[in-house]
């Protein structure tokens, strides 16, 4: 059985424009915070860091060259994504975050505020 997939930045990368800076994604450092609070969700997902240069092969092979940014979250079941979110695709850190796609369970989205 397919499981859902989170493609991150791995962190801790170089940026040939600007030699000997370390950087981080921070929209992908907010999820990866997540992950290490809630280590149960972590292990209900598929979790895949890739480098930060441009082609990210691993993503685009899965949702398309356009949809290189991350985070991305790309849940196996299509039709619960659409039922939940209204939309196709999860592409921003927030919605990733706060989204009752995130199987995380109810504690979690009582603390988020959203119903």
């Amino acid at each position: 059985m397919a499981r859902d997939k989170l493609y991150l930045i791995e962190p801790g990368f170089s940026d040939q424009k600007y030699p000997g800076i370390t950087f981080v994604c921070p929209h992908c450092n907010a999820i990866e915070g997540l992950l290490a609070s809630f280590p149960q969700l972590a292990a209900a997902i598929d979790v895949e860091r890739v480098p930060f240069p441009r082609p990210r092969r691993k993503v685009i092979e899965e949702i398309g060259e356009e949809n290189q940014s991350m985070p991305v979250f790309i849940l196996a079941d299509a039709a619960r994504l659409m039922r939940v979110t209204g939309t196709a695709s999860v592409l921003s850190p927030r919605p990733i975050a706060f989204s009752s796609c995130f199987p995380i369970g109810t504690a979690f989205h009582a603390c988020t505020n959203e119903e």
